[in-house]
């Protein structure tokens, strides 16, 4: 097997280890349609005030099944009621507890039946039954999020299909243009697990604590405002910094048990193609080389209309698709 399917994750420094105090039944903030912005937060903390003083927040497909809201949501000690969950395919948010989420949706909609939240939204309208209710729920998914949701569990997951082992030397190559969910909540995991054993090139300086290259950036510029995914690592504990030369002199000694592209699609790439591909299937197997897919649903009227899966497992890589 070649083709697997994957998700977005979320830093387990993210997920609060007790249950915030509960003010609201439902979180203000409510997700629109594809493409429609509504950062009503300015900074991390605010947005993720608003999931953790609510015992609910709306969440629902956008682009794709998968989406970073879903995690922020968990990690916060908070029930996503997910709307039309019921349609979401047997391969997308594979890992997700959707047995859970479904039941979830049963009791959200039995409350939002008996109270008019948008007249009284304060949680201490609720009977305790139902206010304990909601506890035993999200310490079910909170426990869950940990055990199965976090970017150090989307690594192992990695290392568990492509057989390696965690001694083991990796090479991740950040080859998307601008910020990517997938590409950098996957190398957080890595680095989590690996440490410098694994190489990241190009340097990605956003995911790592701030360093000179990001003095003064404005973090708001990124995608989602790099709430979430930002400036989690220490730059010295998990970076080498190598350069081009250094990397290629690594890869045609072996040093690597795997090679990790974080973009199928070179479209997707900084550099239009996938960087030092020529010379990794010199020196590598295919079976040693990996794509990871993190785009939304591939319709007609996208960018990545088509996704590339089907001619790089044919050639014998390893593609990991989150919208499979």
């Amino acid at each position: 097997m070649a083709l697997y399917p994957i998700t977005f994750s979320i830093p387990s420094e993210k997920i609060v280890t007790t249950i915030p105090k509960k003010s609201y039944i439902v979180a203000k903030f409510i997700p629109v349609g594809v493409g429609e912005k509504t950062y009503i937060y300015n900074t991390e903390e605010e947005y993720y005030n608003d999931y953790k003083q609510s015992l609910f927040a709306i969440t629902k497909k956008k682009g794709g099944w998968d989406c970073m809201r879903h995690y922020e949501i968990l990690a916060c000690g908070c029930i996503p009621y997910f709307e039309n969950f019921k349609e979401c395919p047997k391969y997308r948010l594979f890992n997700f507890p959707k047995k859970i989420i479904l039941e979830v949706n049963k009791f959200y909609n039995y409350l939002t039946s008996k109270y008019n939240i948008s007249l009284n939204n304060s949680a201490s309208q609720l009977t305790n039954d139902e206010i304990n209710m909601c506890y035993n729920y999200i310490n079910i998914l909170l426990e869950y999020t940990k055990n199965y949701l976090t970017t150090k569990s989307i690594g192992k997951y990695i290392i568990d299909k492509t057989q390696i082992s965690v001694n083991d030397n990796i090479l991740y190559i950040y080859n998307h243009k601008g910020e990517d969910y997938l590409g950098c909540l996957t190398l957080h995991g890595l680095k989590e697990i690996f440490g410098k054993n694994c190489d990241d090139y190009p340097f990605f300086p956003y995911i790592y604590k701030e360093c000179d290259e990001t003095k003064n950036f404005n973090y708001n510029s990124l995608h989602g405002r790099g709430f979430t995914y930002t400036k989690l690592l220490e730059k010295n504990d998990y970076n080498n910094n190598y350069t081009d030369e250094k990397i290629i002199e690594n890869i045609k000694n072996n040093k690597y048990s795997l090679i990790i592209y974080s973009s199928l699609h070179c479209e997707k790439s900084i550099y239009n193609k996938h960087i030092f591909i020529d010379i990794v299937n010199k020196y590598y197997p295919n079976d040693k080389v990996v794509f990871l897919c993190g785009e939304d649903e591939h319709k007609p009227d996208h960018k990545t209309s088509k996704c590339l899966y089907p001619e790089c497992i044919r050639k014998g890589y390893k593609c990991f698709v989150r919208e499979l």
